[in-house]
């Protein structure tokens, strides 16, 4: 499982909303991609729907997605997929 720590450039993975990028400015609570426990804080880093660049947001661990794990999309394809073997450590 891939280990990710503070300074990760990550997306913000939102079910029913935008989904802006931002740089991870701490890691509270360490935790994985896969479950909602862990506590990340994160800057966002452009200013997408109701979130402006330079807010400071604690999401948890698989709502804050590095864009490293991001999966490219295939042909027909129109939603981002994401390989949700990550943690989160300090």
């Amino acid at each position: 499982m891939k280990q990710y720590k503070k300074g990760t450039n990550v997306f913000l993975d939102f079910a029913f909303s935008d989904k802006p990028d931002g740089r991870v400015v701490e890691v509270i609570e360490p935790g994985e991609g896969n479950s909602a426990n862990g506590k990340i804080r994160v800057k966002v880093t452009e200013t997408v729907g109701a979130y402006r660049k330079g807010e400071i947001l604690t999401v948890d661990a698989m709502t804050a997605v590095p864009k490293a794990q991001e999966l490219k999309l295939q042909a027909g394809q129109y939603f981002r997929r994401v390989n949700t073997q990550y943690e989160w450590v300090k």
